[in-house]
């Protein structure tokens, strides 16, 4: 029941938030937007007036593709340097959304501004930023250490297997259990996100040990939250990915649709995290604070 609950409320928010949820879209879009126009003012220029350009959005054209990056390796390094300070700037501002995100989910019986929603940004960002750069190489030890062994013992196996479904099931397997590894971590994050903004706490050590136990403590229903929370994010994109097999981008008309697929498919990503925000918040708040409802 207080899976349902707590499943519910996060919903609840996130339809009484959309306002947090179009201002987060609209940054995604501005940051994409910035980074997709001069890549394909570049790729317009390194193509000229050939039709090679529209092989790709057909099918995968690796020679096309080879040519282009061989011809122009000034235009497209600056444009992979970009993507690279892009991805910083998306890390910046989903660090930087997180507090107020929470902040506007905590005290959903007050009356927050927008004022309010960017000084919560601003006054958690650090803790945040701190917390977000440990997961992240907490993320890649943890990847280093499954995959090296593991490589090295799928060799061995891959010697002796008497066909390819064996590696199949092998390699299944071990991405299987990275990702039961890579969600705990997630969770543990986003926890100990909920942690410091309730306490106040800035020691992000403190918050992840904490955050640890009390996933640990509740792994199972915890787990299940997540599961259920993840439905709709996924289906989401298999969704997408089934109208952009049908539809294809092989016409102004079809780009243009799913061009629009995309955004409400970015929409309804933001409103699934704070979804998920909101239903950990709640789940959390049910356990530690007393009279939560």
């Amino acid at each position: 029941m207080k899976l349902i609950k707590a499943y519910l409320k996060g919903l609840k928010n996130g339809a009484f938030n959309l306002k947090i949820t179009f201002i987060i879209y609209a940054i995604n879009l501005l940051i994409a937007l910035l980074l997709a126009l001069p890549f394909f003012k570049l790729l317009g220029d390194s193509a000229g007036k050939t039709m090679a350009i529209a092989t790709l959005f057909k099918n995968f054209n690796y020679s096309v593709i080879y040519e282009l990056i061989s011809g122009y390796k000034g235009g497209f390094s600056l444009i992979f340097n970009e993507v690279f300070w892009f991805a910083g700037f998306y890390l910046f501002f989903s660090v930087f959304f997180a507090g107020g995100v929470f902040t506007y989910l905590y005290k959903e019986d007050k009356i927050i501004t927008l004022g309010d929603f960017f000084q919560a940004c601003g006054l958690y960002f650090w803790r945040f930023l701190r917390l977000a750069l440990v997961m992240i190489l907490v993320q890649v030890v943890i990847a280093l250490i499954i995959y090296i062994p593991m490589g090295m013992i799928g060799e061995a196996i891959k010697a002796k297997a008497i066909s390819e479904v064996t590696m199949v099931w092998f390699y299944g397997c071990v991405v299987t259990l990275h990702l039961i590894i890579f969600w705990w971590f997630l969770m543990v994050a986003d926890y100990a996100k909920i942690i410091m903004m309730i306490d106040g706490g800035t020691n992000v050590y403190q918050s992840l040990l904490k955050s640890f136990r009390f996933v640990f403590k509740h792994i199972i229903q915890s787990y299940l939250l997540f599961l259920m929370l993840m439905v709709t994010p996924v289906g989401l994109f298999i969704l997408y990915v089934l109208f952009y097999k049908v539809f294809g981008m092989t016409t102004l008309v079809t780009m243009l649709l799913i061009f629009l697929i995309e955004q409400a498919f970015i929409i309804a990503r933001v409103f699934s995290k704070i979804w998920i925000l909101g239903s950990q918040l709640y789940y959390y708040s049910y356990y530690q604070i007393p009279g939560t409802e």
